[in-house]
């Protein structure tokens, strides 16, 4: 607003419409009541409000007051007209803030401060919260996709197949054994079987190194489940804080059925690591049962 002489009473007391800001001009001296009267927007009243400054002018003075947390226009008013003061060519007196009015200043602007500390903080939360549910949704994410990997560790179907054919070269080189029984081949062949039922030996250390591919899938899956429960833990706290729950973010329903899921699989890979097992060493006694037939067939 513009500050100036001009004519009207002497003692009058303007509002801006709309808002708190309230305006005396009182006694004689560089201002009057025609500086505001004809400003659009303004009113005559009466005092009212809280002190904000007052300036005394020669005879006359300028009292504003406002109201509100912060009484931002009233802080306002009191400024422009300091600066323009300052640029008048009159002797003027220093302003004389009213104390009570810079209290009460102090106070609403500390208020002002905390509540912006307090949001600040408030939005803080709900980023964490919203980086722990991120979290939370890709450790789940990395324990659902290594669960679904269990039934390809440990590769037993692939040596089950194996050890079956070289069941069925030994039961072949038996028949053969067999046929040259009483000739010079005969021990030939009885070596063959020999060798057959090594190679079963050979399938039954890979089945070992199939269920220690197995166990490390496991372990690392154990791995998994902790970071994930670390995060939900962590989510928890973050959530309690927050104002909103954030998006995409797993629930320990969630949580609660995946480890579920993760269980039966363990379980399942375990018993066909087992059956595999059971089946590979059953081919290699079969195995070492036709060396025994074979080395009786040729006397040795």
């Amino acid at each position: 607003m513009g500050w100036r002489t001009g004519d009207g009473p002497l003692t009058c007391t303007m509002q801006e419409a709309g808002t708190h800001l309230n305006v005396t001009f009182g006694g004689v001296g560089f201002w009057s009541c025609g500086s505001l009267s004809a400003s659009q927007g303004w009113y005559n009243t009466t005092s009212s409000g809280v002190l904000v400054c007052r300036y005394y002018i020669g005879a006359g003075s300028v009292t504003v007051r406002d109201d509100g947390a912060l009484m931002l226009l009233g802080n306002a008013a009191c400024v422009a007209l300091a600066a323009e003061q300052t640029n008048r060519t009159a002797t003027l007196t220093s302003p004389t803030p009213d104390p009570k009015a810079s209290a009460a200043a102090a106070a609403a602007q500390a208020k002002a401060d905390q509540a912006a500390a307090a949001l600040q903080a408030q939005a803080q939360a709900d980023q964490q919260a919203q980086a722990a549910g991120s979290t939370a949704a890709s450790d789940l994410a990395s324990f659902n996709s290594a669960v679904a990997g269990l039934p390809t560790q440990g590769g037993f179907s692939s040596t089950v197949v194996q050890a079956q054919k070289d069941l069925a070269r030994a039961d072949a080189d038996l028949a053969k054994t067999r046929a040259a029984a009483g000739s010079f081949d005969c021990s030939v062949d009885a070596g063959t079987v020999s060798v057959d039922a090594g190679t079963l030996q050979v399938d039954q250390g890979s089945i070992q190194v199939d269920q220690g591919s197995l166990d490390t899938a496991i372990s690392s899956l154990g791995f998994d489940q902790q970071s994930l429960d670390t995060a939900m833990q962590d989510l928890a706290a973050a959530e309690a804080l927050s104002r909103t729950a954030p998006s995409g973010a797993p629930t320990q329903t969630d949580v609660q059925a995946a480890e579920q899921q993760a269980a039966a699989a363990i379980a399942a890979a375990r018993q066909r690591s087992s059956a595999a097992q059971a089946t590979v060493d059953g081919y290699a006694a079969a195995a070492n049962a036709d060396v025994d037939a074979a080395n009786k067939d040729c006397g040795s």
